[in-house]
């Protein structure tokens, strides 16, 4: 099984397919490498070793202490030369910031979009 901690929920995979919406998350803790947890009445608990348990218990899926501080942000800008700014502005200042480009897509004709990521420690 996998088990993905995104923004808005905790998110199961595999065998088990589940979707909890971090709004609903509560009394979170690991406990000998047990996730548990309760979520809209529902009492969870998640053998998946203490590393990995006590990474979500904290929030973070990625082992960092703050979660907050690994979400990734995306940038949206105008395409093509006549724009006022484009992505070597964009990147230069989230790579000053701290951050790595991971992703690029096309939004629209005029726009793209490009994912950062904290850079890891």
């Amino acid at each position: 099984m996998k088990v993905l901690l995104e923004s808005g929920a905790l998110i199961l995979r595999g065998a088990i397919r589940r979707r909890y919406p971090r709004a609903g998350l509560t009394e979170v803790r690991a406990d000998a490498g047990v996730l548990r947890l309760r979520c809209e009445g529902e009492v969870v608990a998640l053998h998946l070793g203490k590393p990995a348990a006590g990474a979500l218990a904290h929030g973070d899926p990625q082992a960092a202490p703050d979660v907050r501080q690994r979400l990734p942000i995306w940038a949206v800008y105008p395409k093509g030369k006549a724009a006022a700014f484009g992505d070597g502005a964009i990147r230069t200042a989230s790579r000053s910031a701290g951050y790595r480009d991971s992703k690029s897509c096309s939004v629209s004709a005029l726009r793209t979009a490009t994912r950062y990521h904290p850079a890891r420690g």
